[in-house]
């Protein structure tokens, strides 16, 4: 199935000079990949993934930087859209014709460039002092560092980064990738470290030097991953830019009403975009599993309830003021892989609809303070969550005909209909659900009896900026060995901090994240 998204051979561009033509492939921008592409184009690192894990290699085994640039090697002829670029016409940007473009490479001396440009060994600095900080130390560090305002970025859409041991644990080392939103969702972000640590136990040995696979570089094209428009079931004409889609009213009738003061302060607005820090709450299996069964006896999903329990966590440490009160999620992220004709092999590539969420009427529950009232109201806010995304769900079944106009519907009510400026707000949350289906605990090592194993994986996102009508946080919740992790990433210089509770984070934002624990775990039982 071929659509206007489609991959063609050539040049991007009319008038566009390249040195060989015939090793171009180019396609336009669907869906989410245009908001995350404008985004970044305006502001530089605006919603980055940052993924990374801990690597335990046994002793038995090699594992040195070589190794590393090996794996990434052979990921790039595997998955070759993760070394395309976003590429803009000529003149003002115009997102609408923006697009992707590969170019295969005509020798392994361009593959070994690409590495140089995109492979990094991460070390401790002489100034730190050697052996001080482990790797989930200097991976911390790390982190701070991409996250910063002022960091050098580049056009690559994918880099890695090689934490290399420390000299208490010889046999451990840190991987961290740096993704541009919009070619990894949150989703593919888990595939492509998935796929990644594939490729690198198939290189990982006896042998310190591994060997270098022929590869017919040119073949790859044929795997460029194909966008959501050519993969369902339902493609989309361009009569459906003229339908009358019920995802399109909805649309309209929710941004009719935009939300109201509600949610947490927001101290510094004019505050400059200095950089990004991170908080990861960890909840015990048991209250993973508990959450899962009483959300199934509610008829819930644990976005709906991870939703409401945010909602009534900010009622109890920030009561609104008295008047109708209300929380709408225009860009709320679904993930369309279900729907796709085709998911084997993983092709990587963002495939995220969206649907319309309104929290409504919750002057309701401001009096819903004590453990019984809150845990009433959770449900009963979640209820009517999940009631709304079942009745949206048939229409995703349709995203790949409806996404060009609902998202510009989006984009033409912010200027159209901007939101009011409010100093209360909430923050984007997005659920990925039990990962362990995407990411292995170990990867075996084929010819050998061991395996690498992989330990405090962690998902997180660039936000230094002041998103229009959002706080500047995010939420990713996830559930991976059995734990569920609520990691938050959240812009320090907007939030606050509070010198009491520097190692906490921020003092309203600190005040919530214990709140949202207790009422987490009384969710649970």
């Amino acid at each position: 199935m071929t659509s206007p998204w489609s991959w063609m051979p050539g040049a991007p561009f009319e008038g566009t000079q390249v040195s060989d033509a015939s090793r171009i492939w180019n396609r336009k921008l669907w869906g989410g990949e245009m908001i995350f592409a404008q985004s970044s184009l305006f502001t530089p690192g605006r919603a980055d993934i940052i993924m990374s894990c801990t690597i335990d290699v046994p002793s038995n085994l090699h594992l040195t930087h070589q190794h590393i640039r090996s794996a990434t090697r052979a990921l790039r002829f595997s998955h070759p859209t993760i070394a395309s670029k976003v590429v803009w016409p000529p003149g003002p940007p115009n997102v609408a014709e923006a697009k992707f473009a590969y170019e295969s490479p005509a020798s392994e001396g361009q593959v070994t460039s690409w590495l140089d440009s995109v492979v990094f060994a991460h070390r401790e600095s002489a100034t730190e002092g050697e052996g001080t900080k482990d790797v989930e130390a200097l991976l911390s560090t790390l982190r701070v560092d991409l996250g910063l305002a002022d960091a050098v970025r580049t056009d690559d859409q994918l880099k890695l980064f090689h934490v290399l041991p420390c000299a208490q644990k010889p046999q451990v080392h840190g991987i961290l990738m740096l993704l541009r939103h919009a070619v990894f969702d949150g989703v593919a972000a888990w595939e492509v470290m998935d796929c990644w640590l594939r490729e690198l136990s198939k290189v990982t040995g006896i042998s310190p030097n591994p060997a270098t696979l022929p590869f017919a570089w040119g073949t790859e094209v044929s795997r460029l991953a194909r966008p959501v428009a050519d993969r369902t079931s339902r493609p989309w004409s361009p009569s459906d830019l003229h339908t009358d889609w019920p995802i399109l009213k909805h649309v309209n009738k929710i941004l009719d009403h935009p939300s109201t003061s509600f949610g947490l302060p927001l101290p510094h607005s004019t505050a400059p975009f200095t950089g990004t820090d991170y908080i990861t709450v960890t909840f015990p299996e048991s209250v993973a599993q508990g959450l899962v069964r009483n959300a199934r006896k509610n008829g819930c999903k644990m976005f709906s309830v991870e939703l409401a329990s945010i909602l009534m966590t900010c009622i109890r440490v920030n009561p609104p003021d008295a008047g109708e009160h209300r929380v709408i999620l225009p860009f709320n992220p679904v993930n369309l892989r279900s729907r796709l004709s085709t998911t084997d092999p993983v092709e990587i590539v963002s495939a995220t609809g969206f649907n319309v969420l309104e929290a409504a009427d919750l002057h309701r529950f401001v009096t819903c303070t004590g453990d019984e009232a809150t845990l009433e109201a959770v449900w009963t806010i979640a209820k009517e969550i999940q009631a709304q995304m079942t009745e949206q769900d048939e229409w995703q079944d349709d995203a790949a005909r409806t996404a060009p106009v609902v998202i510009k519907t989006l984009a033409d009510s912010i200027f159209e209909r901007p939101p009011p400026s409010y100093p209360m707000r909430v923050f984007g949350i997005t659920n990925f659900g039990v990962v362990d289906s995407i990411l292995k605990p170990e990867y075996p090592v084929p010819g050998t009896s061991s395996s690498l194993k992989i330990i405090n994986a962690r998902f997180c996102n660039v936000i230094f900026h002041l998103p229009e009508s959002l706080l500047p946080i995010l939420l990713h919740a996830y559930t991976l060995q059995g734990l569920l992790y609520y990691s938050f990433s959240y812009s320090p210089a907007h939030m606050g901090k509070d010198a009491d509770a520097a190692e906490e984070g921020p003092a309203t934002f600190t005040k919530f994240l214990k709140e949202l624990e207790i009422v987490t775990k009384l969710l649970a039982v």
